[in-house]
C-alpha cells in the first residue's frame, strides 16, 4: 500500500501538468476564435448623458461571443467579454461616452439609454430596432431591411438612406413629416401615432400595407399622399389604415374623405380603420371616409 501511494503522488505532478495543458489549449481556442473577430467592424454605442456611469443594457440577434471596447484600445480584451441579465439583455457600465461592441450581430435592439446607435461601421446588419429619444446612423451602403423607432421624440427623421428597408416602423412619436419616395423596397409601413401633417410615397412599388391612423393629416395633404401611392401589387392584400377611434385621450385628426377613399379604392387598395377599447383594437373593414 505504501509503494502505491508513493507512486500515486509522484504521478501529481504530472497529472496538474497534463491539467494545466489542457486548460491552456482550450483557453487558446477561445482566444482563437475571438481573434477571429474582425475589430474594424463594430457597432458604436453613445449614451444619454445621464446614462453615463451607469448599467445599460442592449440585446439582439448574434452568433459567437459579445465584446465592450470598455477601455476605448480599440481591442478585444478578455474582461470585455459580456454577459447576460435575466431578462437575456446584455449589459455593461457605461464608463465612456460612446463604447464599441464587437461581435456577429444580425440585429440589435437599443433602448432609450442610448442616444445614438452608429452601424457605419456594420453594414451587414438587416434589422435595427430603438425605443425612446435617440438616433441611428448609417452609410449608404447599409443593408437594413427592417427598422423600427418606438416613442421617438424627433419631429424629423431622413428615412432616404434605407434603400433595402422592406418595413419601416416609427410609431408613438413626434414626427411631423414622412417621406418615403427613396425607399424602392418598402413593403409595409406604419408611422401611426405622431404628429404627421404630410406623408409622401413614389417608386414604392411593392407597397402593399399603410398604417398612418392618429396624425394631422389634412384634407389637402392626404390628397397628395392618396395621388403619391401607385396601384396595388398584383397577388396582395393591398391596404391603407388612415384612421381610429376611441383611441385613450386623442383624437385622430386625419382626414380622408369619400372621394379619396373611392380612388384608393380604384388604384386596388382597400381602406380600413381601427376601433379601439384601451390599447387593444380590432380592424374595421370598409372605411369610407370623412
Amino acid at each position: 500500500m505504501k509503494m502505491n501511494f508513493l507512486k500515486s503522488r509522484n504521478q501529481l505532478p504530472l497529472i496538474a501538468a497534463c491539467t494545466f495543458l489542457a486548460l491552456t489549449l482550450s483557453s487558446c481556442r477561445n482566444n482563437d476564435e475571438d481573434a477571429d473577430i474582425d475589430t474594424n467592424k463594430y457597432i458604436e454605442l453613445t449614451v444619454h448623458d445621464d446614462s453615463l456611469g451607469k448599467e445599460v443594457t442592449f440585446t439582439g440577434e448574434y452568433t459567437g461571443n459579445i465584446f465592450a471596447d470598455l477601455d476605448n484600445n480599440g481591442k478585444i480584451d478578455p474582461n470585455e467579454k459580456l454577459t447576460k441579465n435575466d431578462k437575456d439583455y446584455f449589459y455593461f457600465t457605461a464608463t465612456n461616452k460612446k463604447t464599441k461592441i464587437y461581435g456577429e450581430f444580425k440585429s440589435i435592439f437599443t433602448p432609450k439609454s442610448f442616444q445614438n446607435t452608429d452601424l457605419t461601421k456594420y453594414s451587414s446588419l438587416r434589422k435595427v430596432r430603438h425605443a425612446g429619444p435617440g438616433t441611428i446612423t448609417v452609410d449608404a451602403n447599409n443593408n437594413i431591411e427592417h427598422l423600427s423607432l418606438y416613442n421617438n421624440p424627433n419631429p424629423t427623421f431622413d428615412f432616404s438612406p434605407y434603400k433595402k428597408a422592406t418595413t419601416i416602423y416609427y410609431n408613438k412619436g413626434l414626427l411631423e413629416k414622412a417621406d418615403f419616395s427613396q425607399n424602392p423596397a418598402l413593403e409595409f409601413v406604419d408611422v401611426s401615432n405622431n404628429q404627421l401633417a404630410s406623408l409622401t410615397f413614389a417608386k414604392n412599388k411593392n407597397l402593399t400595407r399603410i398604417d398612418c391612423y392618429l396624425n394631422f393629416i389634412s384634407e389637402a395633404q392626404m390628397q397628395l399622399t392618396v395621388n403619391s401611392i401607385g396601384n396595388k401589387v398584383p397577388g396582395t392584400v393591398t391596404y391603407i389604415v388612415p384612421y381610429a377611434v376611441n383611441y385613450p385621450n386623442k383624437i385622430d385628426k386625419n382626414v380622408m374623405t369619400k372621394a379619396q377613399v373611392a380612388q384608393m379604392s380604384a388604384k386596388g387598395w382597400d381602406s380600413q380603420y381601427l376601433e379601439f377599447q384601451g390599447e387593444n383594437y380590432t380592424i374595421g373593414h370598409g372605411f369610407e371616409g370623412l
